[in-house]
């Protein structure tokens, strides 16, 4: 959060665009909740700016729309706030795009196959893009899968072609 919020302004401002709203968050569970506390003791651990609200009373008192039950505490996370997704996602392919990456919607991977040249690891890629093969040779290639993750993984990890 320290590293990614810094990170998204520099993408934005970059992109002249807007994708993240701060609004701050306030999230309630019942006081023993494990996934609370874990977010808790993670904000702890690397110093993320959150209040703990130790129970329904102090809830209410700060933001009196609500009425939790007794037993209920909140954590509110000033930082927090709304992503537009899908706006964020064009803002990324168009930045890669401007940096000279090739964006290939669409297309099917039907083979990865590393390969060594002058003792440089490099992936062949076989794609189909448009009803038509294409090979990309690359050192570094960002594939998005989708549902298909898993099978690529696996191609690519075990360094067997699909």
């Amino acid at each position: 959060m320290n590293t990614a919020y810094p990170m998204w302004e520099a993408a934005e401002k970059e992109a002249g665009t807007s994708v993240y709203s701060k609004t701050g968050g306030l999230d309630l569970a019942e006081k023993n909740n494990k996934d609370i506390n874990r977010v808790i003791a993670a904000a702890k651990k690397w110093n993320i700016e959150v209040k703990v609200l130790e129970n329904s009373e102090s809830i209410h008192k700060q933001f009196p729309n609500f009425n939790p039950p007794k037993g209920y505490i909140g954590l509110y996370s000033p930082d927090s706030g709304i992503l537009n997704a899908t706006k964020a996602v064009a803002m990324f392919q168009m930045l890669a795009r401007d940096g000279g990456c090739v964006y290939m919607d669409g297309a099917q991977v039907v083979k990865i196959k590393p390969f060594i040249n002058n003792g440089q690891e490099f992936y062949r890629i076989m794609l189909i893009v448009d009803n038509r093969n294409v090979e990309i040779v690359t050192e570094k290639c960002i594939l998005t899968a989708g549902p298909w993750t898993n099978k690529l993984l696996k191609c690519v990890s075990s360094r067997h072609e699909m």
